[in-house]
């Protein structure tokens, strides 16, 4: 994109962007070369970078472009009725209630992490949360962070990691480097992230990903208070887990693919 200003760039890439409606959902390079009137070449740039922010998603089979992860938090965050909306509105309340514990749904922005969705449990527990919901993909202490970092590419691990600088808020938190590597190494090989009271002291929480296409497009995560998060507990959070990951996955398909 050199050689254009940052108003131009983004005037181009919301362009890009609002073609994509309930109606029109998918649409392959070409129509979107026709409808913004801009060159093929120049549509390609700009569709790349959004699918790598996590804007767009792109299937490589009927080679469309589709409404990402990202973008689609963002609209529902307006009140949007997308697809990915009405997950939220089902699967995780579904989830919140069959656990009866808290559930928080990330999904990555660039090099951060943000937590698009949060369901306070039903049992009285309240737990400490963060000021923002935006956090740097390397903050190792957090769930969805170990997840969407373990589950990135190799190139954006390494750059990641060798940036990791951790702020210790408990005496449990996870700051040694080597370690973190070592960790997310354990998140990649299990498919299972943990904080064992590493951001506050009383709270925990265990996530799992979301997977579309085989990328790791989002991390879902359930709060718990220490005192149920115990060893014969565990496997039964994680089964719920990945019983409700795996109904989301089966709803995140391009219109086609039904």
């Amino acid at each position: 994109m050199s050689g254009q200003g940052p108003i131009q760039a983004l005037s181009r890439g919301l362009d890009i962007l609002g073609q994509f409606t309930a109606d029109d959902s998918s649409l392959s390079l070409a129509e979107l070369s026709r409808r913004t009137g801009l060159h093929r070449s120049t549509v390609y740039r700009f569709a790349k970078a959004l699918e790598t922010e996590g804007y767009l998603i792109y299937d490589t089979e009927s080679e469309l472009y589709g409404v990402g992860p990202a973008w689609a938090m963002a609209l529902y965050t307006l009140g949007s009725g997308t697809v990915f909306a009405q997950i939220l509105n089902t699967d995780l309340r579904a989830l919140a209630e069959s656990t009866q514990e808290g559930v928080a749904l990330g999904v990555r922005r660039g090099d951060m992490v943000q937590i698009a969705y949060t369901l306070a449990p039903s049992r009285g527990f309240v737990p400490k949360v963060p000021d923002s919901n935006l956090h740097p993909l390397n903050a190792t202490w957090n769930v969805h962070s170990q997840i969407l970092l373990a589950f990135s590419g190799g190139d954006t691990r390494r750059r990641m990691l060798t940036s990791i600088r951790p702020e210790r808020f408990t005496p449990h938190t996870l700051t040694d480097p080597e370690a973190s590597r070592a960790r997310l190494e354990m998140v990649f090989k299990d498919g299972v992230a943990y904080d064992r009271e590493e951001y506050n002291l009383g709270t925990c929480a265990v996530a799992v990903p979301i997977f579309w296409r085989e990328k790791a497009v989002a991390a879902l995560a359930l709060i718990v208070p220490v005192e149920r998060f115990t060893e014969d507990a565990l496997p039964a959070f994680i089964g719920s887990l990945r019983s409700a990951a795996n109904d989301m996955e089966k709803r995140l398909v391009l219109p086609n693919e039904h």
